[in-house]
């Protein structure tokens, strides 16, 4: 078929050489095809033209070339009719202005315009549209283009050996023609030499690709003798990506090409099949080598589920496939395994282990899932994995087991049930391996070689207020959780101990102690060697207490254990298990008058508790040198113990409280020394204490006047001879309210008098003012107290006048009923003088022969 003909005039003074770059994709008429498979067309002399016809098509490229095979330009055609295209002067301007702009990439990598240009081509993702768009906005390099930028780069790319070679047989530097284009390559990379070179545009980044021959790529050690053996052939077509999706080659540059089918060898003469696999050639910064990788989809199933693409991620090396495998096509949840009702798996993907030294295979699958149907239970941790076997090309499920950092007991329940059981204890479960398996009455041989255990369950660690238990337990459908667990000998310090008949817990650990999961599969030939290599970690050391753990029925947990504690050594116990901790009691016989209630609150808090009889003299303090007397403590005395841990210490601490005529009294806390060994040795130091601290803990009466007035009067505080003194001295109280607190107490007007008289050496009036203000006696009543504690009739009249304000008449009547005698009345009067003097005369020369008597 004849196409129309082209002509070139060539303007130059030189010769020019023209080149067809055809592209094999014919849909494409855009013209985006900027360099292809060359063929030489025809040459034209300087200030001549040639006229050819299109061997490839009406829509055609060409590429211009000078006498030394440097590109000067290229053009397109259409193909509608016969077109002339002329290579003058400006389009050798063009190439220079490029060519220095290129220089100013070399040169000046940090001037304004190369940031920019490096930012804009970064990964490949600039359009030819959006270069000519960033030259035609500079001042110096307007008239370049990405034509011209992209022939300039191409002849700097040539290798020396073929520079002088026609443009069919140039050869060229991969990591020239990357780092001008925009792909990253590795400094410390070797560069790898290329044919057939092409760079497209399709619409939205520009496309680079060529030949290239594996043998010529710089592999690890072996990798190439490797991938030799199952490569169909050793020379390919690829084309350059960066990788922008998140994985293993996530913002590097890869090569890409692929092949109808590879068959990679595996154990007993197997092959392992890929159906049109993309081969990368990943040229990773952190190596010094390219990483090779392969990439696939493969059909997938898992418990019967609907077949579900899976893309497979192979990265090959010397001894071993390390292989990832990522499912597509569901994005609800996939499936509950039988006989698990709350869990469902989310994603799923298969993981492949293919080692070439020595020979082996191994697949299983790894995913997430959730917990729970209306109410998920939230996960930190919600990765799983499952040991299968191949049968035929469809891996079958044997054993699941996954991990959870941590989980209340309830949200275990659900895991299996789908129901909530309330249990009102702070138990939480952390690394957890649960297990599930097919067929629960034929255990499993796992990766690392042990039997799986049969049926469901898990183990893990379970901590309660602190307490770090470890255990395997097993999950029936029916009964629900049931199993032992148990923990280290636990004790704080010398004084607390908690033991039992618990057996040593040991895990499989790699060789710096980190455990490894048993149902691990091992995905590379370092992780076969560590599993193969895994040595036992005791975890749990032996003899210490043992937990019962069922669900079925309330209790749900008891306690095997045995406690030391002062001189109880080692007692088996019988402990109730609450929200505040573990309970139980220990007997000290007739030390105390009941057994000690025991708490284990936490890894770091124990508490104890008791009573005794406590009989002992307490002397009371002297207050300003006086001597309150003494009290004699003859009551039950409740006793508080606690022990509490830190990094670096240890505090044995006890507080008591009891009750003394009718007061609530208490003391402490305060430290015990940690090296006592017995109850009664607890008891002479509370003792020791209270002694100590009597002005602190017998305070309501050493600070209350009125009560310790009280006690005395009732012979509670004995050794105190004078009341009123003590009131006085000790207390600071005024007569008036010695007199109101001794009244109060229950002394006698005369008790109360005489104490005023000797503590305050207080004169009549005084002592009647004090009776009278202090509780409202009478002036009669005063009078006798007067009378009864020594004071005379003249004392007592003054008193009675001054305290009372009574008029003579009636001092002389309460005088006279009180029992003084006439004459000392009458001295009284005529001694007091005035009104009495008075008052006395009246009186007594009324009466017939006063005088006489007199």
């Amino acid at each position: 078929m004849a196409y129309p003909k082209l002509t070139i005039q060539n303007n130059l003074s030189k010769n020019i050489v023209v080149y067809d770059a055809f592209q094999e994709d014919a849909s494409n008429k855009e013209l985006t095809n900027y360099f292809g498979t060359l063929t030489d067309i025809t040459s034209v002399s300087s200030d001549k033209s040639a006229s050819f016809e299109p061997i490839h098509g009406p829509i055609s490229t060409y590429i211009i070339f000078d006498e030394t095979y440097t590109p000067i330009t290229r053009v397109f055609s259409m193909g509608d009719t016969e077109e002339t295209f002329t290579v003058t002067q400006e389009e050798v301007d063009i190439m220079t202005a490029t060519q220095a702009f290129v220089t100013l990439l070399e040169k000046k990598p940090d001037d304004t315009l190369s940031v920019s240009f490096q930012k804009l081509i970064k990964g490949g993702k600039a359009t030819a549209d959006e270069v000519n768009t960033f030259f035609k906005n500079t001042t110096e390099y307007k008239s370049c283009t990405f034509i011209s930028y992209m022939l300039a780069v191409v002849a700097l790319a040539r290798t020396p050996k073929t520079k002088d070679k026609p443009p069919q047989e140039q050869a060229y530097s991969l990591s020239t023609l990357c780092t001008y284009m925009g792909f990253d390559w590795p400094s410390e990379l070797p560069d790898i030499t290329i044919s057939d070179f092409s760079c497209t545009d399709n619409g939205e980044a520009i496309l680079i690709g060529g030949v290239l021959t594996i043998t010529d790529v710089t592999f690890a050690d072996g990798v190439l003798d490797r991938i030799t053996t199952f490569l169909p052939s050793t020379k390919v077509t690829f084309g350059v990506e960066f990788i922008y999706k998140a994985g293993l080659s996530v913002g590097v540059t890869c090569l890409t090409f692929g092949f109808e089918s590879i068959k990679i060898p595996i154990e007993d003469n197997k092959t392992f099949d890929i159906d049109k696999p993309t081969v990368l050639l990943t040229l990773n910064p952190l190596f010094k080598f390219v990483v090779f990788e392969i990439k696939a989809d493969i059909p997938f199933t898992l418990f019967n589920s609907p077949t579900i693409d899976a893309e497979i991620a192979m990265t090959i090396d010397n001894i071993e496939a390390e292989i990832g495998v990522e499912l597509s096509g569901n994005k609800s949840t996939l499936l509950t395994p039988p006989g698990i009702k709350g869990l469902h798996f989310d994603s799923f993907g298969v993981g492949l282990g293919l080692f070439f030294e020595p020979p082996g295979f191994a697949i299983g699958v790894d995913g997430s899932f959730h917990i729970g149907e209306d109410k998920q239970v939230s996960l930190n941790d919600d990765q799983f994995a499952i040991v299968c076997q191949m049968e035929e090309e469809i891996p079958n499920p044997l054993y699941l087991s996954f991990y959870v950092p941590t989980l209340s007991l309830e949200e275990v329940i659900a895991i299996f049930t789908d129901t909530k059981v309330p249990i009102d204890f702070p138990i939480s479960f952390s690394d957890l391996s649960f297990r599930w398996a097919e067929n629960p009455m034929e255990p499993v041989v796992l990766p690392d070689g042990s039997l799986a255990p049969m049926g469901y369950g898990f183990s893990g660690y379970m901590d309660l207020f602190g307490l770090g238990f470890y255990g395997y337990l097993n999950i029936d459908m029916n009964t629900g959780i049931s199993g032992d667990i148990t923990m280290d000998p636990f004790s704080l310090g010398s004084i607390f101990r908690l033991s039992g008949d618990g057996k040593e817990v040991s895990i499989k650990v790699d060789a710096s102690g980190t455990p490894i999961p048993n149902n691990a599969i091992p995905k590379t030939a370092a992780e076969k060697k560590v599993i193969d290599a895994a040595t036992d970690k005791t975890i749990i050391k032996a003899g210490g207490p043992e937990m019962t753990l069922s669900t079925s029925s309330s209790p749900y947990f008891t306690l095997d254990a045995k406690v030391s504690l002062l001189e109880v050594i080692s007692e088996e116990i019988d402990a109730t298990i609450s929200k505040e901790g573990i309970h139980f009691e220990l007997d000290y016989g007739t030390i105390l008058q009941s057994k000690m209630s025991c708490t284990l609150q936490d890894y770091h808090n124990f508490s104890g508790s008791c009573s005794y009889g406590i009989d002992l003299r307490i002397p009371l303090p002297t207050i300003a040198g006086f001597d309150l007397g003494s009290i004699h403590l003859d009551t039950g005395c409740s006793l508080s113990l606690s022990i509490t841990t830190s990094t670096s210490d240890i505090v044995f601490k006890v507080q008591g409280a009891f009750t003394f005529e009718g007061l609530d009294l208490s003391f402490g806390p305060f430290e015990l020394d940690v090296d006592i060994s017995s109850i009664s040795a607890v008891i002479k130091e509370v003792e020791k204490y209270i002694l100590r601290n009597v002005s602190s803990i017998f305070e309501a009466i050493i600070k209350d006047a009125s009560k310790w007035a009280g006690y005395v009067e009732k012979a509670i505080v004995s050794g105190v001879e004078d009341v009123a003194e003590g009131l006085k001295t000790a207390f600071d109280k005024s007569a008036t309210e010695v007199a109101s607190i001794m009244h109060g107490a229950g002394y006698g007007v005369d008790m109360i008098a005489s104490g005023l008289k000797t503590a305050f050496s207080a004169p009549a009036d005084v002592i009647a003012s004090a009776l009278k203000d202090g509780f409202g006696a009478s002036d009669t009543v005063v009078t006798d107290s007067l009378k009864y504690v020594g004071f005379g009739a003249e004392e007592t009249a003054k008193a009675l006048n001054t305290v009372f304000g009574l008029a003579p008449d009636a001092v002389y009547t309460i005088l006279k009923g009180a029992g003084y005698a006439e004459s000392a009345i009458k001295d009284a009067f005529e001694s007091i003088g005035g009104a009495f003097a008075d008052a006395a005369k009246s009186i007594w020369h009324a009466v017939s022969h006063w005088d006489h008597w007199s």
